[in-house]
């Protein structure tokens, strides 16, 4: 019997959700999870594969952090490789409820972890969450 998780193999790169797969999670949240666009307590973690998860947390007036890292690791043949994996990645989210349209704030890949926790902190200042 194979193990439920598993680390990114070596050589390879963590397969991360899309943009699009993480509105899908934060629209499932908002629907299923969340009560109300101004619940902040409220959040759920999603299997996107067998190394990766995704976790959505609510934030004040319809905005939604969605964050997915790797469940298990890397397999690293020398330590120096661990620093040039990418360990997570992050989205802040805005729902239009008027429109139900999806619009992104911040994304890690596009402005760096620092300029997206700058963006976190604007529209998520109670969510303090880590990365």
């Amino acid at each position: 019997m194979g193990k439920l998780r598993q680390p990114v193999k070596l050589g390879e790169q963590a397969v991360y959700p899309t943009t699009e797969e993480a509105i899908a999670y934060a629209d499932d949240f908002r629907l299923n999870y969340q009560e109300g666009g101004d619940d902040v307590s409220s959040w759920h973690q999603y299997f996107h594969n067998m190394e990766v998860n995704a976790f959505v947390m609510g934030c004040p007036a319809y905005h939604y952090q969605v964050y997915a890292w790797t469940v298990v690791g890397f397999e690293i043949a020398y330590l120096p490789e661990i620093d040039l994996k990418e360990h997570w990645i992050g989205w802040v989210l805005e729902f239009d409820p008027e429109t139900e349209k999806w619009k992104v704030l911040a994304y890690t890949r596009d402005d760096g972890i620092p300029g997206f926790k700058v963006v976190k902190h604007i529209y998520c200042p109670v969510v303090d969450s880590n990365p």
